[in-house]
């Protein structure tokens, strides 16, 4: 791995765990009518915008946004995509779990 790749990498890496992801945050804090599908994406996307209707929503379920919602947007994506066959999963069978 040449110099540039491993600056980037760690810069990445170390802004990310700092600040945290959208994602992680939101399917963390997963409860009964909290937002799910593409939650981490969608919470970014508010950030950025500073809709705070939105991001009211969230923290009532104690789901804030990271600190670089700019830097965190795609990451979210990209963790949202694979984690949507387990959140449509998790959401079907919810009611049979009893919920939280």
């Amino acid at each position: 791995m040449n110099r540039r790749s491993m600056v980037t990498l760690l810069a990445l890496s170390s802004l990310l765990s700092g600040s945290g992801c959208a994602t992680v945050e939101s399917l963390g804090n997963i409860s009964r009518h909290s937002p799910r599908f593409y939650a981490g994406t969608r919470l970014d996307y508010a950030a950025i915008q500073g809709d705070r209707d939105v991001l009211d929503h969230y923290s009532s379920y104690d789901i804030l946004p990271p600190g670089y919602p700019r830097a965190d947007i795609a990451f979210s994506f990209v963790a949202d995509t694979v984690f949507f066959p387990f959140t449509v999963l998790y959401t079907i069978s919810e009611p049979a779990l009893g919920g939280r």
